[in-house]
C-alpha cells in the first residue's frame, strides 16, 4: 500500500498548530471546514505545483529526470 506524499510542515508551525487544535474551538472548526485555509491564517504556504514531483517535494527546485 502506497502512502500519499504530503508536503513537510515546519516543526513551529506544526507546534502552532497542535497548540491552536487543542486550545482553540473556533481554529478548531475553522479547521474542519477548510484546512488549507486555517493553516494559511497561521503562516502557512502550500507549495507550488512546480515544486512537487510524483515522488514529493523537489529539493533544488528542479524537476527529476
Amino acid at each position: 500500500m502506497n502512502k500519499p506524499l504530503t508536503a513537510p510542515l515546519d516543526s513551529a508551525l506544526a507546534d502552532r498548530l497542535l497548540d491552536l487544535l487543542s486550545t482553540d474551538d473556533l481554529f478548531r472548526e475553522r479547521f474542519q471546514r477548510d484546512h488549507l485555509a486555517a493553516l494559511r491564517t497561521i503562516g502557512y504556504q502550500s507549495p507550488t505545483p512546480g515544486q512537487m514531483t510524483a515522488c514529493g517535494l523537489v529539493a533544488n527546485g528542479q524537476p527529476e529526470a
